[in-house]
């Protein structure tokens, strides 16, 4: 509330209007012209106290009126305290500033714009701006580190999945070929024929082969994982691969008295 008080009050309150530097402070009349413009603002807008007072607040900001803003000022002028958020309305004033790590950025702001009374009476407004772009910057480096480890995280268990699907699928392919070792090992134990001992010898062999190769696909993966693969390309025959099936199965078909 503006009241006549004494001289050194009425100074006392310029001096401080005039040294605020860590925000911005405007004074307007009942009109919308600017009567008053602190430091903080002739720095930041680049328009000194004489561009600014004696004109009308939307004359010189017409995209006050443009994103709506003017009707915060009616309601002012109505006795009504309003405020603007970074959240939703990012700032008052369009002020470009230099910010490190960021280069030029638009500065995030918030304000209050309260009506000035003199007893009942509206006689202005006073608006108050704050510069929050620090905070909004530290913000958004934080919710970026969050989605960094968030990523990390899921990266991870994707890797820890993949191993474990990998490792299954190891353990199948191994056991594979020894299941066939072994079950043609104790064919020939039990079967004393020539062509059955050729045979399985065949089996045998051709399973430790595949268990080599196996050794060395492992190999092969930390090949690639250095990025040192060599490819071997060549022919196969689907024949030998379908026998190779048949062979590993084979001893289990037979204790149970199937034919393949």
């Amino acid at each position: 509330m503006i009241t006549g008080g004494s001289n050194a009050l009425d100074v006392a309150t310029s001096r401080w209007f005039e040294e605020l530097d860590d925000r911005g402070v405007f004074i307007t009349d009942d009109r919308l012209v600017v009567r008053r413009w602190n430091q903080w603002l002739a720095a930041q807008t680049g328009r000194g106290v004489a561009d600014v007072v004696g004109k009308p607040l939307l004359s010189l900001y017409p995209t006050l009126t443009d994103r709506g803003i003017d009707a915060y000022y009616r309601d002012a002028l109505g006795g009504e305290v309003r405020i603007l958020s970074e959240r939703f309305h990012k700032f008052l004033l369009p002020i470009t500033r230099s910010f490190h790590g960021a280069g030029m950025t638009e500065m995030a702001q918030t304000a209050r714009i309260e009506p000035l009374l003199d007893g009942e009476r509206v006689i202005g407004t006073i608006t108050l701006i704050e510069d929050v772009t620090e905070r909004v910057i530290a913000e958004r480096e934080l919710r970026n580190q969050i989605a960094a480890s968030e990523q990390a995280r899921r990266l991870a268990e994707e890797a820890s999945q993949l191993k474990d699907e990998f490792l299954a699928t190891l353990s199948h392919e191994i056991r594979t070929p020894l299941n066939a070792v072994i079950g043609w090992t104790r064919i020939l134990r039990t079967q004393s024929s020539a062509r059955s001992r050729t045979h399985a010898l065949e089996v045998i062999e051709r399973n430790a082969m595949s268990q080599m190769r196996l050794v060395e696909d492992l190999l092969d993966m930390a090949r690639i994982i250095s990025g040192k693969l060599r490819l071997k390309i060549d022919t196969v025959s689907l024949a030998e691969v379908a026998q190779t099936a048949i062979d590993v199965v084979a001893p289990g078909a037979a204790a149970k008295h199937v034919s393949i």
